[in-house]
């Protein structure tokens, strides 16, 4: 799996993830994206509570590619919607994250490695 460029609107992207009280089988479907700038994409299906972290994966040539994270749900004009930062955003996000804690006197990549593990 790998990481891809942004999505645009109508496009369907497949999100496969685990909703609250049912962990044994992932709920698999095709969503289409209602809304998609540099930060966020929308898409338009229902979200339950349990699937955020889900990902948004776009097929290419049958393989998954990355290209959002699914984080929260809401209601567009009263229907349900869910929403999710893009990879872009997000991988810079967390790099700049990493960068300034590294910067921090007394830290040692070992010891952020290891927090981001335990994280994991």
């Amino acid at each position: 799996i790998g990481f891809g460029e942004l999505p645009f609107v109508d496009e369907r992207l497949l999100i496969a993830g685990y909703r609250e009280g049912r962990g044994e089988v992932a709920r698999q479907r095709r969503c289409i994206v209602i809304e998609a700038n540099y930060a966020v994409a929308g898409l338009g299906c229902p979200v339950d509570f349990g699937e955020s972290g889900s990902p948004m994966l776009r097929l290419v040539d049958g393989t998954p590619v990355i290209v959002g994270v699914l984080s929260n749900k809401g209601r567009i004009e009263g229907q349900p919607v869910g929403f999710g930062p893009v990879t872009d955003t997000g991988v810079d996000t967390v790099l700049a994250y990493l960068e300034d804690l590294e910067s921090l006197e007394g830290i040692e990549n070992d010891a952020l490695s290891g927090g981001l593990d335990a994280a994991n």
